[in-house]
């Protein structure tokens, strides 16, 4: 017998025309490509994860989770129908002390600023003059390598022109 709730009840499906349409596909998602669009908007979850084992990272992740939630439940009632991203632009649009509140839950300690401080080589990244401020470290090529490896791009390394950038 198959797992309940792996499966929908023919009720829960919506006839349209002959078709008979199940509830997941009714949803509006749009497809997003991992590489080009969420990863560097995520850039800091990237570099962290790559940086601490799997259950010190999920204990980290948990924490910055938590402070996105209750700063979410301070909101007024129309912020909760656009839930909070802890996104690099998803943080610019939060107040100063919320913005701070989050920024210091990912940057937690000398590590977790060692790993994150690549960023900064990116001359556009959102609210970068905050992030500066609260890693208080001036990125060297030694973090370029640390970044290329974080983003699986290290074969690039290798080659001469990459060589010459670092």
């Amino acid at each position: 017998m198959k797992n309940s709730k792996s499966q929908t009840k023919l009720k829960e499906h919506k006839l349209t025309g002959k078709k008979l349409i199940p509830p997941f596909a009714s949803l509006e998602m749009t497809p997003s490509s991992w590489i080009d669009n969420r990863m560097p908007e995520m850039l800091w979850a990237v570099l962290l994860a790559n940086r601490f084992p799997r259950k010190e990272i999920l204990k980290r992740f948990s924490k910055v989770i938590d402070i996105a939630c209750d700063v979410t439940n301070a909101q007024t009632a129309d912020w909760r129908t656009k839930p909070l991203v802890v996104t690099l632009s998803g943080m610019t649009s939060l107040k100063d002390l919320d913005k701070q509140r989050i920024m210091q839950a990912i940057v937690q300690d000398d590590e977790a600023k060692q790993a994150l401080v690549p960023m900064l080589f990116f001359d556009n990244l959102p609210d970068k003059k905050h992030w500066e401020s609260i890693l208080k470290l001036t990125p060297t090529s030694k973090d370029v390598y640390h970044l290329w490896g974080d983003l699986g791009l290290q074969d690039n390394l290798n080659s001469k022109s990459m060589r010459t950038v670092v």
